[in-house]
């Protein structure tokens, strides 16, 4: 793959996390996507958290 421009610059701590928990396997994890997939049994069903720090 090739880059033009040189590095990327991004900041982790700007990014908005979204907390998930899987209805099949009960993992509570977080992403930055707004349609997420479970990272341990790749599950599609999933219910967003209110995260308690926002």
């Amino acid at each position: 793959m090739c880059s033009v421009g040189g590095p990327v610059n991004l900041d982790i701590e700007e990014l908005t996390w979204i907390k998930y928990q899987c209805n099949n396997c009960k993992k509570v994890y977080r992403s930055t996507a707004e349609k997420s997939v479970c990272p341990q049994c790749k599950s599609e069903k999933v219910n967003r958290l209110q995260d308690k720090s926002e």
